[in-house]
């Protein structure tokens, strides 16, 4: 059963009902809560997820601090399973960033990659297609292109 990994993006549309995502981002955001697929998030996501829907700069009708742990902790409750770095991801994100010759905030992009390759997840479900499509061992959905 193939594996996928689903992006910050995905997960803030699904409950941002004023995106023009959030259909296409819900169904997959329910799919993965309440089936025994092979979807995943990191640790990372979640805590970007909790960044930015609590920021009023960077969504429209943020939520408070506590509806957005609790989005995290149905998150964490469903069957979406949970990855987090050790060691060998932050070495391997560091080693993609010095084999693409890139720096800055693209390294977050990069240690997503590393935990999808140790976790041997190969498809990540996003509408920050360009933010993955350097890296060869992944491959790249938006929500609507994946069949559930």
């Amino acid at each position: 059963m193939e594996k996928f990994l689903i992006d910050t993006n995905v997960l803030i549309y699904a409950i941002n009902k004023d995106s023009e995502f959030h259909l296409s981002s819900r169904k997959i955001f329910e799919t993965a809560l309440n089936n025994d697929l092979n979807f995943f998030v990191s640790i990372n996501n979640l805590l970007e997820f909790f960044a930015i829907v609590t920021d009023n700069k960077r969504v429209q009708n943020p939520l408070n601090p506590y509806q957005a742990r609790e989005v995290i902790n149905i998150i964490a409750e469903s069957k979406i399973k949970i990855i987090h770095a050790d060691i060998y991801t932050l070495n391997k994100s560091l080693e993609i960033a010095v084999e693409l010759q890139k720096s800055k905030q693209v390294i977050f992009d990069f240690l997503i990659a590393a935990l999808m390759i140790s976790n041997d997840i190969k498809n990540i479900i996003t509408y920050n297609t360009k933010d993955f499509k350097s890296i060869s061992q992944i491959t790249t959905f938006k929500p609507e292109e994946v069949i559930l």
